[in-house]
């Protein structure tokens, strides 16, 4: 019988944190938080682009 024990360094730090703003903005004002998130998640999508730009060339 196994244990299933999730350890806090299993978990990605990036996830985490966002889960942590994710739960500090339903306290407080949800939607700059949203916007927030939406903006980061943007700038790392647009840097995922460029890589494979990059890559590609």
């Amino acid at each position: 019988m196994f244990h299933h024990r999730i350890g806090s360094k299993s978990i990605p730090r990036g996830l985490f944190r966002c889960r942590r703003r994710m739960k500090l903005c339903l306290i407080h004002q949800e939607g700059l938080c949203m916007i927030e998130i939406w903006l980061e998640g943007f700038i790392l999508l647009s840097m995922l682009v460029n890589a494979i730009i990059i890559l590609i060339r």
